[in-house]
């Protein structure tokens, strides 16, 4: 009684059709949130190995940036760390996640070596 005195209608569009009225900007935000939590959920794990016992101090975000800015690899001198193979696969995952192509071991190790480079300070 109440809805016909308001002349509204049930809607049973297709929901697919949500997703064509949402602003291409909040789609974008919705997967950065996501693509960052699984950083923080990669960090929570991560951090267990004793190499990268100081990660949690280093922004989600900031590691998104290092990921997604390596594309070639580097040489880090004597200071060079190389990861396990099992924290290959760890990484792996994460890159796979975050819909990176570049996740060759010689680039996942130059990402290793600047997480190092923020997590420790090297005396020459």
């Amino acid at each position: 009684m109440y809805l016909d005195d308001l002349n509204v209608e049930n809607d049973y569009s297709d929901p697919d059709d949500l997703f064509d009225t949402i602003p291409i900007d909040l789609v974008e935000k919705l997967s950065l949130d996501g693509k960052l939590e699984m950083i923080y959920q990669f960090k929570k794990y991560i951090e267990k190995e004793p190499e990268f016992i100081g990660i949690h101090n280093i922004s989600s975000y900031d590691l998104y940036c290092i990921f997604i800015s390596t594309t070639k690899p580097k040489y880090f001198g004597k200071n060079s760390y190389y990861l396990t193979d099992d924290q290959v696969e760890i990484f792996k995952s994460l890159y796979q996640y975050l819909e990176l192509e570049k996740n060759d071991i010689m680039i996942l190790n130059t990402v290793t070596n600047k997480i190092m480079k923020r997590i420790y300070v090297y005396h020459n």
